[in-house]
């Protein structure tokens, strides 16, 4: 084991806040992991309100929220702000629960932030197009091999899904390919 000593915070706050922070981090059985992370939202935020002027939590209305939402999304990247939009709903659900707050804001919270995830190709344009250019398209087996490609590298299908593609799922009039995914059972258009 490594012992590092915990760093100190930026967010510095009063009594109050304090309070608050310390009774939500050990109001539940969170993840050893999960509560560094929730500390850190709640005390960003509450330090957030105090500069704003804002002494008591129940001042903190929807509107609040949303401002401070929407500073954390010019300033960080959207996968803090996905972690911080949760760890705040978390965070007004022990508020609300206790009886800090008049509301959860459940309605609010529930909009989705979208993670940003870079998705890496699983082969360069220049290789596909190679490839592409090597299958003999007049023959049958040719046009074959070169739609199953295409499905797989432009659309992403899973191979699975591929050799089991029948007729009846290409819609053809509407442009569409309808078909129950294999690994998840969910349909994909």
């Amino acid at each position: 084991l490594w012992n590092v000593p915990k760093r100190g915070t930026r967010y510095e706050l009063d009594a109050y806040y304090t309070g608050l922070v310390n009774e939500f981090i050990t109001s539940d059985d969170f993840h050893p992991n999960t509560v560094g992370d929730l500390e850190w939202v709640a005390r960003r935020y509450f330090h957030w309100l105090r500069e704003r002027g804002i002494t008591d939590i129940r001042q903190a209305e929807q509107e609040i929220i949303q401002k401070y939402l929407h500073d954390c999304m010019e300033e960080m990247k959207s996968t803090s702000v996905y972690n911080v939009h949760l760890y705040l709903k978390k965070l007004y659900r022990f508020l609300f629960t206790r009886g800090y707050t008049e509301s959860s804001y459940e309605v609010f919270f529930s909009f989705k932030i979208c993670r940003e995830s870079k998705l890496f190709p699983a082969a360069e344009d220049k290789m596909v197009n190679a490839i592409l250019n090597v299958l003999d398209t007049q023959t049958a087996i040719g046009k074959r091999d070169y739609a199953i490609i295409l499905l797989g590298y432009i659309l992403g299908m899973r191979s699975i899904d591929i050799s089991k593609l029948k007729l009846s799922e290409i819609l053809w009039a509407r442009g569409e390919i309808c078909f129950s995914q294999r690994k998840t059972g969910k349909v994909i258009v």
